[in-house]
């Protein structure tokens, strides 16, 4: 394949100016332009797939059928060079085939195998995932040259194993640390956004999202397009704060806290594409007219090769100065809109969560609160009355149980907004905010 040099990264402040007596807020995008493919890849590192079906009791019929046909969708856009697994779990977990060469006689065992899989039992996700990324393990150790991914179809929430979101996105990053990505596929209205989020947020993959038969078929094999795409792998945004900041990630991003500062995972990036991060970071005291800075620095991977790249961006520069001035000091406008959308979608999908979870005066103390403060930052910015009315509706209904389809759609959207993904959905639903009543 040939492609344009490496990515673009850059680092820009909606202000620049800080109050010398500490307290300032200041949001920090870091933006990555990844590099585009000239040409459709050829001569491809050979892929180590493994395709986890959730075959619990209430995948029966139609949606069992159209996991299975996708995963025979996927034999058939396999080489001869690639390896596949087919896993499917319930209360126990089978391994159908582990890591078979997808040459004539390997694809035609992978069709059988995985035309045996039947639905029983109940929701055991956690030992269904780590039992493809062990078929995914033993193969990567021998051939560094691999392209090592997992994906997961499931239409339920996990009730048997591990089910807490924080202990599968533990799991996530450290699979993701080890070479294995792992996106997710969620089928119908009844599966857990929470669960199947953390694992592909935290495993450096992709969440998709599929109601019909027809979609899962049409989601995997996206997905399967997504991974000859993909440019850019593990994929991680560092920012160095001065002494005293400190910082957190706006909108679904995951991070971790580190001593020089911050550090967001933001997973695989598809050719040509740009991923953004928005930072929230408070500075602390400092003398009037005296600077400080930060400094971002990128690091990521490419397909196939486990070395790590980084490039650093140039330093955001900040002086303090008075509370007058700084409450005159100018906006970068263009920012501060694309900062207020991620604002915005993080709003809707914490606030869903926490409904979701039946916490509903916690969902509605929480919208309003933080509905106070995105007012607050959006004042003089033109063109977000709309997005301000939306969180004004969300944050009055907060207190009423949305209805499953909702809430899946409004953390599916949340997802996607946040991290710059499109829907791959053929078929395109409706504003998130649209059967929101008034």
């Amino acid at each position: 394949m040939t492609m344009e040099k490496g990515p673009k990264f850059n680092v820009n402040a909606d202000r620049t100016l800080i109050n010398t007596d500490g307290g300032s807020v200041r949001f920090i995008v870091a933006e990555i332009h990844a590099p585009k493919m000239e040409a459709a890849p050829k001569d491809r590192h050979p892929l180590n797939l493994a395709t986890v079906i959730d075959a619990s009791g209430s995948m029966s019929g139609m949606p069992i059928a159209a996991a299975k046909s996708a995963t025979v969708g996927v034999i058939g856009a396999l080489e001869e060079v690639d390896r596949l697994s087919v896993v499917s779990f319930a209360t126990d977990t089978i391994v159908h085939c582990d890591a078979i060469l997808q040459n004539i006689a390997g694809k035609s065992l992978a069709i059988a195998r995985t035309d045996e899989i039947q639905c029983r039992g109940s929701t055991d996700l956690a030992s269904g995932w780590f039992s493809g990324c062990e078929c995914v393990a033993r193969v990567m150790q021998d051939n560094p040259k691999l392209r090592n991914r997992v994906i997961v179809l499931s239409d339920g929430h996990a009730n048997h194993g591990i089910t807490d979101p924080s202990s599968l996105e533990r799991h996530a990053s450290e699979l993701r640390a080890r070479g294995i990505m792992t996106s997710t596929i969620g089928i119908g209205t009844g599966y857990s956004p929470t669960q199947l989020q953390a694992i592909a947020e935290h495993g450096g993959g992709r969440m998709h999202d599929a109601e019909t038969p027809a979609e899962i078929i049409e989601i995997v094999k996206a997905e399967l397009e997504d991974l000859s795409m993909t440019v850019m792998d593990n994929t991680e945004i560092e920012l160095v704060l001065p002494a005293g900041a400190v910082a957190e990630t706006v909108g679904n991003m995951p991070f971790r806290i580190e001593p020089t500062g911050i550090r967001a995972l933001t997973g695989a990036v598809l050719s040509g594409a740009t991923r953004r991060v928005v930072f929230k970071v408070t500075f602390p005291a400092g003398a009037i007219d005296s600077g400080t800075h930060v400094q971002a620095k990128l690091r990521w991977t490419t397909p196939g090769d486990s070395n790590q790249l980084s490039l650093d961006s140039a330093p955001v520069n900040f002086v303090y100065a008075d509370a007058q001035r700084c409450l005159q000091q100018p906006r970068n406008i263009e920012l501060s809109i694309e900062i207020a959308m991620i604002w915005k979608m993080a709003i809707v999908r914490r606030t869903m969560v926490l409904n979701t979870d039946g916490q509903f005066e916690q969902a509605e103390r929480y919208a309003q609160e933080e509905l106070r403060w995105f007012h607050r930052y959006c004042h003089g910015l033109p063109g977000v009355d709309a997005d301000i009315i939306e969180l004004g509706r969300m944050a009055r209904h907060a207190q009423h149980r949305f209805s499953p389809m909702q809430a899946k759609e409004v953390m599916l959207a949340a997802y996607k907004s946040g991290r710059g993904e499109i829907d791959r959905r053929s078929v395109k639903r409706q504003h998130w905010a649209d059967n929101m009543p008034e």
